[in-house]
């Protein structure tokens, strides 16, 4: 008889699949859907067939309503992306492109800024707190070691799948421990010699935890930023939209085009002068690739 199920989990080659009731199948994929160009992902619903010995038979792929392929994960309701404050030392620029491959999966973003308490004076993240907030970002700053912020995460994690992605090193898994203390994901230091974290998750797993569903994911690459095209790497940028309508072309970017309303607010101080150094480095990136 078959069942309907969600991917949890996928790892040496088997797809975890758990029902409603909270049974986990493992499953292979097996007959006509696997003579055919399938994709599998994490989150996604199934149908599939128990066999005598337990193991499962992945049948069908059921419609996604949202798919996240950096990393890769479907169906969820909200994307939490953890920078951290110090150790390493916060950098926009990195923090605006991984803001860009958020951006592209159209999923709400909360924008998390941990080990605040590493900060000789929390003052000094305000101001970047705010510059986001007034994008129209949710933004939360945190500390696992103190708790600070974790209640007000916390909630906005309840009846939700959410994912967890962010640099490696940025706490993550050490942020999931703090909050949900029985789940004992394994966590890893920063390295001194690179200032980065040492990914400590390997495959993306749906957790259902504390009323809410969460992922923990590998640590970001900006290698998946390849492949962006200049008018992905403008739109992701939410704060041009207001404006962009008063442009004199549909097609402009924002560079020395005449007539760019993005630009008359960027002189007017409407937009911020650092993001939007950091969208030209991005674009110019983008171009270079490609040349």
């Amino acid at each position: 008889m078959s069942e309907t199920g969600a991917v949890i989990k996928n790892y040496n080659g088997y797809y975890y699949v758990s029902t409603p009731n909270g049974r986990v199948t493992a499953c292979k994929v097996r007959g006509r859907l696997k003579k055919t160009r399938f994709s599998l992902l994490t989150g996604d619903k199934v149908v599939f067939v128990s066999a005598v010995n337990g193991e499962g038979s992945i049948e069908e792929i059921l419609p996604r309503k949202n798919c996240l392929l950096r990393p890769a994960v479907a169906n969820i309701d909200q994307l939490v992306l953890v920078f951290a404050s110090r150790q390493p030392d916060l950098n926009q620029g990195v923090l605006d492109r991984f803001l860009i491959l958020a951006e592209q999966a159209k999923i709400p973003i909360v924008l998390c800024f941990s080990k605040v308490d590493l900060l000789d004076d929390t003052a000094d993240i305000l101001p970047i707190k705010q510059k986001y907030q007034n994008i129209g970002y949710e933004a939360l700053l945190l500390s696992s070691d103190n708790g600070d912020g974790l209640a007000e995460l916390q909630n906005l994690l309840v009846g939700k799948i959410t994912v967890f992605a962010g640099l490696s090193g940025a706490g993550k898994s050490t942020l999931l421990n703090a909050l949900y203390p029985g789940l004992q994901l394994t966590t890893g230091s920063v390295s001194e010699k690179i200032g980065r974290g040492r990914h400590t998750t390997r495959y993306s797993e749906l957790i259902a935890v504390g009323g809410a569903y969460i992922v923990d994911t590998p640590g970001f690459s900006l290698n998946d930023m390849a492949g962006f095209t200049e008018y992905e790497i403008r739109d992701a940028f939410p704060e041009f939209s207001q404006y962009a309508a008063g442009c004199k072309f549909s097609t402009c970017l924002h560079l020395s085009e005449p007539s760019c309303a993005v630009k008359a607010a960027l002189t007017e101080g409407l937009i911020d002068k650092e993001r939007y150094q950091n969208y030209l480095d991005i674009l110019a990136e983008a171009k270079g690739r490609r040349s």
